[in-house]
This record gives structure tokens, C-alpha cells and sequence, in this order.
């Protein structure tokens, strides 16, 4: 992320260590994300996970050919590590999906449908099986990062005042 672009965001935007388990569309046209500490609501979210859809609910809020493609989009996590350096994220609960697959097949990775945001413009993919370019490495996973920011950045109003509230306890 560059300089620039890091001094635009709000520093309590990113939140780590906490697992979501629902995205949904709030009553005032945001995200509502639920998570154990309770629901954040925001104006945008970028997810930075693989795209397969068995660990976030969406109800039935995304287009049937996105959770098929998410479902079928291999992610470099599935194959049997040949050296593990420093984390084996496919033994991870919250970055490896239950039908994780050998990866074989790139066809899908950096497809179209991740380009573009869902749930009204207001979800955006950032994990490196969505970039267009390098995908499946960290240089892909950067840039579908930038990109999800800049997207959100460029959303009239996206980083108002309603952009990040404090997680309710409702569940």
C-alpha cells in the first residue's frame, strides 16, 4: 500500500484476530459483519481470504454464478506444502476453505467477477486468487489488495464518518 493511500485510511478500519462468521445488508444500506465479539457495521468491506464461501455466511445475497466460481476457484493453500518456512496456512481454521483442492486449475483465479464488488458495490475481494495478475503469490495478493482499497477509495463518500462504527453486542 502506498504511502499516500495508507495516510487516507482510518486507523481503526483494519480489524485482526477476528473471525467472521455473516456478511449482510444493514437497514441503512451498509454491511453489517458479524463477529464474536458482535456486529461492526461499515459502508465497505474488503475481504482478504479465499473466496470459497464455506466460512462466511451470505444468505442468498450473492449472485449464483459468484458462489459458483468462488466455489470452484482453487486456492494455492490446498496443495500438500513441499517446505513449510514459517505458517502452514492450509492447517489454519479461518484461511483454509473446506473443499480446498489441489491447485491445478488457474483458469479461475483473477477472474472477472472478482473485479467487481458485490453486495451493492460494498464487498470487495483482496485475496491473491482473485488478482489478475500473479495470482496465487504474495505479489498477487498485494495487488488485489491495492486494488479492493483504491475501488473503496474511489466510492463517493467511502470513508465518511459512518464508514467504521464500534461492534454492538447483538448477535
Amino acid at each position: 500500500m502506498t504511502s499516500a493511500l495508507a495516510a487516507a485510511l482510518p486507523t481503526d478500519i483494519l480489524r485482526l484476530n477476528t473471525p467472521v462468521s455473516a456478511i449482510r445488508l444493514d437497514a441503512q444500506g451498509g454491511l453489517a459483519v458479524l463477529a464474536p465479539a458482535g456486529t461492526l457495521h461499515a459502508e465497505h468491506v474488503i475481504l482478504a481470504v479465499p473466496p470459497a464461501m464455506d466460512r462466511i455466511d451470505f444468505g442468498d445475497m450473492l449472485s449464483s454464478d459468484l458462489v459458483r466460481l468462488a466455489r470452484a476457484t482453487p486456492v494455492w493453500m490446498g496443495a500438500d506444502p513441499d517446505v513449510l518456512h514459517v505458517q502452514n496456512w492450509s492447517a489454519e481454521q479461518w484461511t483454509s476453505p473446506s473443499t480446498v483442492q489441489h491447485l491445478a486449475d488457474y483458469s479461475l483465479l483473477g477472474h472477472i467477477l472478482y473485479q467487481r464488488p458485490a453486495l451493492d458495490g460494498r464487498l470487495h475481494w483482496a485475496s491473491t486468487e482473485t488478482a489478475v495478475d500473479h495470482a496465487g503469490h504474495i505479489e498477487g495478493a498485494l495487488a488485489a489488495g491495492k486494488r479492493a482499497a483504491h475501488a473503496v477509495l474511489a466510492t463517493p463518500g467511502a470513508l465518511n464518518s459512518r464508514s467504521v462504527t464500534t461492534p454492538t453486542t447483538s448477535r
